[in-house]
């Protein structure tokens, strides 16, 4: 009979705990100095390990000999244990028996001493849903226990256990298991049921499962169920990221990076494409804005953390991603939109059609990043109008004092100097400005452009999309560029990026060119 991956490879000893090490070693040392205490309390979110180490310590508590301070699994204390064969060890699940009349029944069995093992031990789990009634009723119990008999108590939600429990139990708070962790135990069970599993794909199912290894087993047990239908009999079952991510039903990396450079260049028509292909191929609708949430976090973690990695676990593959999207666009805009997405969120569970849901929270984004970006392109032009205000009041103010220092000889040389170098100064930026006009003026447009933008597409999709319908002029050493998008301007200010394009018109023309905008006249 099938046995699912979590429950086959549920750790024995507290070594093969994952992620855990600050409890385990505790609990290990305990054990082995004989200063076991009378009751416990895990807690942690699910899938970490709680019941998993409630069931070793009672092993280890109960062996006859331990292996510092891990179960032996070989005497007989421990094979008792293990095929559930001994009265001394008992399971209660608070959630199905939560009364008084039933924490007063557990409290009556515990007078008789064990049957065959060293101690008694009651593992609560979920102890939570116990009733106030049920928790007074046990208090008195778990003060002054037996001496054979120890408590070991586990909880999802610390808040509701009374302080008066907490008080008379050692408290161990179990973590979220991080996601190289979590891979690299996902990588070896993998190896040890004779499937390959890449690297990218244990990341994935690790990032899906949100710090729960028992999650993360289960999702790895769908991917092989899923991944053995298309496998033929006798061939080894591989799995890479694209199996993992249709399994599941998310995106994918590639999809979602197409789709976040759509937004951020507001490409409202691909975006409305790309959505429909999500919902054709039933993808997790909710899911994708979750997804879109965890890459606009990256996004922010890279403008804000010096240990990007660490905190988030990207990939280097994900991390230049990530480092593209974040040059152009501001970590205001990057929590705004985070805002935004938690608000779709939301909304999106209580609209019976996801679709449209989806497509109209996309196109409120793009407007909101439009307008951000009209907002602040004015405040700069008000910014820079107020300057161009005060540099004129100080020179009238200039002016005024050299008048009133000087004398009237000095002035009218001056003056004639002035005029002299004003006139000069204003021709040559006139000729400059001529020239520049009379260049494109005279600019073609040159289908090579077309070349360009594609091979920028391979390079960087998110600059690509952003240079979406331009065209450009030739004419000498200029190659104007005309655009409707303002970003592509954005984009061209920045040295690295212009650099960038200035490279790639060089291999497609075989010329070196000055960019710049294209005005029509």
């Amino acid at each position: 009979m099938y046995q699912v991956l979590y429950r086959k490879w549920r750790p024995k000893t507290f070594d093969e705990v994952v992620g855990q090490s600050h409890i385990t070693e505790t609990l290990k040392n305990e054990v082995e100095s004989g200063k076991v205490a009378h009751a416990y309390l895990f807690t942690g979110i699910r899938g970490t390990g709680k019941t998993t180490c409630a069931k070793i310590l009672s092993k280890a508590i109960n062996c006859l000999s331990p292996v510092r301070g891990n179960p032996c699994g070989e005497c007989q204390a421990c094979k008792l244990i293990d095929s559930e064969q001994t009265m001394d060890i008992t399971e209660l699940d608070a959630a199905g028996n939560n009364r008084v009349d039933d924490i007063r029944e557990l409290v009556e069995e515990i007078i008789f001493t064990p049957t065959n093992l060293k101690k008694r031990v009651y593992i609560i789990d979920e102890v939570h849903m116990l009733s106030i009634g049920a928790f007074n009723a046990f208090l008195k119990t778990l003060e002054e226990p037996a001496e054979h008999v120890v408590f070991i108590l586990a909880t999802t939600e610390i808040s509701k256990i009374p302080a008066t429990i907490l008080s008379r139990c050692q408290r161990f708070d179990f973590y979220r298991i991080s996601v190289n962790d979590m891979s690299n135990r996902l990588i070896y069970i993998a190896q040890k049921e004779g499937i390959t599993l890449e690297k990218e794909a244990a990341r994935l199912i690790a990032k899906l499962s949100n710090g729960a290894l028992r999650d993360a087993l289960s999702i790895l047990d769908r991917c092989i169920m899923n991944a053995s239908d298309r496998t033929n009999e006798g061939n080894q079952i591989k799995l890479d990221y694209k199996a993992v991510s249709d399994t599941v039903g998310i995106v994918g990396k590639e999809s979602l990076y197409k789709l976040v450079s759509y937004i951020l260049a507001s490409d409202i028509e691909n975006i409305i494409k790309q959505t429909d292909y999500f919902y054709k191929s039933s993808k997790d609708m909710p899911g994708l804005l979750k997804e879109l949430s965890e890459h606009f976090r990256d996004i922010m973690l890279y403008k804000t953390v010096s240990d990007f990695k660490e905190v988030s676990g990207c990939s280097e593959e994900d991390e230049h991603i990530v480092k593209e999207h974040s040059d152009i666009i501001s970590l205001d805009k990057v929590i705004s939109i985070l805002e935004k997405l938690e608000y779709y969120s939301i909304n999106l569970r209580k609209n019976n059609d996801s679709r449209v849901a989806l497509e109209i929270a996309f196109i409120k984004l793009c407007e909101s990043i439009k307008n951000d970006s009209a907002q602040k392109e004015n405040d700069q032009i008000e910014i820079l109008s107020r300057r161009v205000s005060g540099l004129e009041r100080d020179l009238e103010m200039l002016k005024s004092n050299q008048a009133a220092v000087k004398s009237v000889k000095n002035q009218e040389i001056e003056k004639k100097e002035d005029r002299k170098q004003q006139t000069k100064a204003g021709q040559n930026i006139q000729a400059l400005d001529d020239n520049i006009k009379q260049i494109m003026l005279n600019a073609k447009k040159t289908d090579a452009w077309q070349e360009v933008l594609k091979i920028l597409r391979d390079k960087s999709p998110s600059m690509a999309s952003s240079f979406a319908g331009s065209k450009a002029y030739i004419n000498g050493n200029y190659l104007f560029i005309e655009s409707d998008n303002e970003l592509a301007f954005t984009l061209l200010r920045k040295s690295d990026k212009r650099n960038e394009i200035r490279k790639i018109v060089e291999q497609v023309i075989g010329k070196k060119y000055n960019l710049g905008p294209y005005k029509k006249r």
